[in-house]
């Protein structure tokens, strides 16, 4: 129950922080901008159940979004929007706007995201109640310098 509860606020939290100030100016405040998605919304689907938890705006204005997708298991979940909320072309897996992550057991999901100067994206979570980090390149890609191919797993 209460991580139900703490999973709305943190909804609640990233809407708030990816609509509200992306009103233009002669919107009144609250009101969604709707030249962002769809009339100011948008959902992307990837898999049977997705978690966005956590999400990064980085110097270009592109929206960086962290969380979880499950389909038989949880894997971590990177999902990067243009500033007008197209699925971002050039990041990715095929360029789909969406990287994944599989720590290779059945709970992981990221919580946390930071763009580091050089633009490179961290993201930091949980793989079967372990600390797990991981990090990508500007593509998408797995930063296969960090880390064992990318991703770090602390042991708890």
């Amino acid at each position: 129950m209460k991580g139900n509860v703490m999973k709305r606020l943190m909804l609640w939290f990233l809407l708030a922080v990816l609509f509200l100030p992306a009103a233009p100016s002669w919107a009144a405040d609250g009101d969604l901008d709707t030249t962002f998605g769809t009339n100011g919304k948008v959902t992307t689907d990837i898999r049977s159940y997705n978690s966005a938890r956590a999400l990064a705006i980085q110097s270009d204005g592109k929206i960086v979004v962290a969380g979880e997708v499950s389909i038989g298991g949880d894997d971590f979940a990177v999902v990067r929007y243009n500033t007008d909320g197209s699925l971002d072309s050039t990041f990715g897996i095929d360029n789909s706007g969406i990287a994944l992550t599989d720590f290779g057991v059945n709970n992981d999901y990221a919580a946390a995201i930071a763009i580091q100067n050089n633009s490179k994206i961290v993201v930091g979570g949980s793989s079967g109640g372990d600390f797990a980090v991981v990090r990508h390149n500007g593509d998408g890609s797995l930063d296969t310098t960090f880390g064992a191919g990318g991703g770090v797993i602390t042991l708890c």
